[in-house]
């Protein structure tokens, strides 16, 4: 695994969610479930920011890892493991809803996100090995 081959997923991580999390996709509904109020502004929040980034730091290289472990260098290999990657985030993440008693929808926005991400970092991973 490569530094830029880390930086590359980052990056992909990084953009991906903040197009899934604008106006044109899911910040309306995402707000509707937690804030009650579709057109919420939040107050941008530094600490949330480094802290999703911090996450994304520890959480893409290991995924990168796995993609070179399996040697999944074609286009179904590397989706495979980002579906297998996407059920266990998913199985991770379960548990908010009910201990933390987030809506659902919450749940199923941030599951869908992780799994389109993981899926575009699987798809530049195989196109570039």
């Amino acid at each position: 695994m490569q530094v830029w081959e880390v930086c590359l997923a980052l990056a992909v991580h990084v953009m991906t969610g903040a197009l899934y999390y604008s106006p044109v996709m899911m910040s309306r509904p995402f707000f509707r479930l937690q804030f009650g109020d579709a057109d919420y502004k939040p107050v941008p929040d530094v600490g949330a920011f480094v802290a999703t980034l911090l996450g994304a730091a520890l959480y893409v290289p290991v995924f990168l890892f796995f993609l070179d472990v399996a040697h999944a260098t074609t286009i179904p290999d590397a989706l495979l493991w980002a579906a297998i990657f996407a059920i266990f985030d998913a199985g991770i993440n379960a548990p908010h809803v009910w201990y933390e008693k987030r809506p659902v929808g919450i749940y199923h926005i941030h599951t869908a996100y992780h799994a389109l991400s993981l899926s575009l970092i699987a798809l530049s991973y195989a196109l570039t090995h």
